[in-house]
Parts: C-alpha cells; sequence; structure tokens
C-alpha cells in the first residue's frame, strides 16, 4: 500500500511542477511524509510481538501525526521542506526495523526460518539501508538548499540510488512470498 502511494506521490510531484509550473513540489512530499511514517510505524506494530516495543510503536502512531502537524503546517509550513518531522520519521523506522531485527534474532523459532523466504525481514532490511542513508542529506536539506545549492542538488542522485536498492529489496521481499512449483 505504502509502495503504491509513494508512486502515485512521485506522479504528483511532476505533474504539479510540470502541469502547473509550481517552483516547487515540496507540499506532496510534505503530505506523503505524514502517510509514510505512520503507515511504517503501523506495519511494524502489526508483525512486532514484544509488548513494550508495541507501546513505543503506539505511543508513535499517536504522537507523530501531531508532531507532523506542528511542524509542517505551524513552523515550517506547507511550501518548506519539514526536515524534522523527516528526521523524526526516519529515526523511528530505523528504530523500529532494528528492533524487529532483535525480535526476530532472539526468537526460539529461528532455527526453523529461512532468511531467504522471510518477507518481514527483508523489508526491514531495505528500510535500515535507505533510512540510514538518507536521514543525514534530508535532515539537513534545507541548510544544503540555503548555503551549499550544488552540493544539495549534486547527492540528489545518490539518495535515488539507495530508493532503487530499497525497492529492489522491497520486490525481492514480495518475491520470496510466492509459493515455488516442485519439479517433477
Amino acid at each position: 500500500m505504502i509502495i503504491g502511494l509513494a508512486f502515485i506521490t512521485e506522479l504528483l510531484a511532476v505533474y504539479f511542477t510540470k502541469a502547473f509550473h509550481f517552483k516547487t513540489n515540496v507540499p506532496v512530499y510534505n503530505v506523503f511524509m505524514l502517510i509514510e511514517f505512520w503507515g511504517y510505524g503501523l506495519y511494524f506494530y502489526k508483525i512486532v510481538t514484544l509488548m513494550l516495543l508495541r507501546r513505543i510503536i503506539k505511543f508513535f502512531l499517536f504522537v507523530f501525526p501531531l508532531f507532523w502537524f506542528i511542524t509542517t503546517l505551524l513552523l515550517f509550513k506547507l511550501t518548506t521542506w519539514n526536515s524534522y518531522s523527516i528526521i523524526v520519521g526516519s529515526f523511528f523506522t530505523i528504530c523500529f526495523a532494528v528492533s524487529h531485527y532483535y525480535q526476530f534474532f532472539t526468537s526460539n523459532s529461528l532455527a526453523s526460518i529461512s532468511l531467504k523466504k522471510h518477507s518481514e525481514f527483508w523489508i526491514s532490511t531495505g528500510l535500515i539501508v535507505f533510512y540510514s542513508c538518507q536521514l543525514p542529506y534530508v535532515g539537513m536539506l534545507n541548510f544544503l538548499i540555503k548555503n551549499y545549492p550544488g552540493l544539495a542538488t549534486g547527492l540528489l542522485p545518490l539518495l535515488q540510488i539507495f530508493n532503487v536498492i530499497m525497492y529492489s529489496i522491497f520486490i525481492y521481499a514480495f518475491i520470496c512470498q510466492i509459493p515455488r512449483l516442485k519439479k517433477f
């Protein structure tokens, strides 16, 4: 679901800048940030079974929309990149993915589970790879745009590479769920 919304977000961002000649597509991404990180939180809430971690995720699911609203609409405004929300959302996504790793590797059923076929492991891996690499860049994007605009745009292709890596890992996660037909 989040992948589909991310695709629609990318189409809208291109559409608004091209069709309406908007100078920025930041509002589209600022709105998607709320959906994206809340969706990841909900995903991990459904797969994490440790009660303390579930409580932390539940707290995040309640507080993050309030935090997003305050920072996006009151502090930064919708047309300015909300670096606070991206930092908090990325940080918690990484923490949730690492907590899933912890739960996975400390479970008693680890011996009976094949990593090749464990889609939740691969989704967590994709999120860790992307958000660990993306966090420093987008967290200081406002600073880079203001002080080093060439560097800000120069690093964008690197972010796209990590985006492709994350979605490639997601594709593997979905493929590994497909039952294989046995050859006779």
